[in-house]
């Protein structure tokens, strides 16, 4: 029962957001870990037909909400934006993907080495913990998860690259298992509470710390050159933003509490927890306003722009299309026109636009940036930032 809700409720999550059908593969990876694990063969049945609920009850939920609510192009899980990306898939293409998929992946293990290698050290030595104890489940689901969901992120950022000017491969989308994060903490204080062998402790403690700091010398090397803030992607990385001092001032923190992890364990947890932890939020925090700020400010003629156009064309606003090259400035139109009637239609910069480009069903149109139309349009309001014009009648598409 518990399976078939989880499954129902991840299918209207994926409805709201294409990207919540990534927590189904990372799901399935914790029931076949548990199934594994299983400490009787009941146990390992029982884990097996729930995970089989799980994919049911989102298969189907997903496809019949998705069918139901927006058509036959919404049934697939991946819906209209994503799935012609994957059909057009070849296995040449998958291949060149190889070295964007690798690349991807390793911006983003960066950033997560440069905020999270004392708790995954401790998450990691959870897993080994005897069958049983209440934290090796929550630790194998979080490494469960945020291991598959990381390179399937980076498929995803690889395949999606070039599709339109935003999308770039130097994007890290920590935003897609955020989610996973707060459960680092929550284990690493957890941690607190756990005596481990001494036999265990040394050897594998210090393979972790060895391997999570070159990966955090790494991050403070690279991370600089070669990732840019962005704070709706990865607002935990937006310290980047303040310059080299924050930065290198968090790095040196995280360094100092994997250090004193690898000398004592507790010791290294809580300095993390109450040194390294609070300064991060409250970097990153202050960071990502600021950039949020000097977005909104840049921003704003284009977002005055919209509603005077939704304000001027009323009832038009439902047949109307806006047109540019630009594709935060054309949804940040769309958004202020607030009709689920109007359409955008994206071109190559400074391109003409043909009328028999644009659906006929449309009256009016909204051209954002420098854009000629290669037919004769009747303009009806002007700003610095857009044009809107009345578009000549036409057969309807049959």
């Amino acid at each position: 029962l518990y399976a078939a809700y989880f499954g129902s409720l991840l299918a209207v999550m994926s409805l709201v957001k294409a990207h919540g059908v990534f927590l189904f593969t990372g799901i399935l990876v914790f029931y076949g870990g548990m199934a594994i694990c299983a400490e009787t063969k009941d146990v390992r049945n029982r884990t097996v037909l729930a995970a089989a609920i799980f994919a049911m009850a989102f298969l189907a939920a997903r496809m019949l909400l998705g069918y139901w609510t927006a058509g036959p192009a919404a049934a697939w899980p991946f819906g209209s934006a994503y799935t012609p990306l994957l059909a057009d898939m070849t296995f040449a293409r998958w291949v060149k993907l190889i070295w964007p998929v690798a690349y991807s992946l390793y911006l983003q293990l960066l950033g997560i080495a440069l905020l999270f290698s004392t708790p995954l050290c401790a998450v990691i030595l959870c897993c080994g913990l005897k069958p049983g104890h209440m934290l090796r489940r929550a630790a194998w689901l979080t490494v469960a998860v945020l291991s598959v969901h990381v390179v399937i992120v980076a498929c995803f950022t690889a395949t999606i690259a070039g599709a339109s000017a935003l999308e770039t491969i130097d994007r890290v989308h920590f935003r897609y298992y955020s989610f996973v994060f707060p459960l680092l903490f929550v284990l690493a204080a957890g941690f607190l509470t756990v005596q481990l062998p001494r036999t265990d402790a040394g050897r594998s403690r210090l393979a972790l710390v060895a391997a999570f700091g070159a990966l955090l010398a790494l991050a403070a090397w690279r991370l600089p050159l070669e990732y840019k803030a962005n704070f709706v992607d990865s607002p935990e990385l937006a310290s980047l933003a303040g310059g080299r001092r924050p930065f290198y001032l968090l790095v040196g923190l995280s360094a100092a509490a994997l250090a004193a992890f690898a000398w004592r364990p507790k010791l290294g947890i809580a300095t993390y927890l109450f040194v390294f932890a609070p300064l991060a939020v409250a970097t990153s925090g202050f960071h990502a306003l600021q950039l949020q700020r000097h977005h909104v400010l840049a921003n704003e003629p284009i977002d005055r722009s919209g509603r005077l156009a939704r304000l001027y064309l009323e009832a038009e606003v439902a047949r109307t299309i806006v047109i540019g090259s630009d594709g935060p400035q054309v949804f940040r139109v769309l958004f202020q026109l607030d009709s689920p009637g109007a359409q955008a239609h994206f071109a190559e910069p400074g391109a003409a636009i043909p009328l028999s480009a644009l659906p006929s069903d449309r009256t009016t149109a909204i051209v954002v940036g420098e854009h000629q139309l290669s037919f004769e349009a009747t303009s009806i309001l002007s700003t610095a930032r857009m044009s809107v014009v009345r578009l000549p009648p036409r057969e309807p598409a049959r």
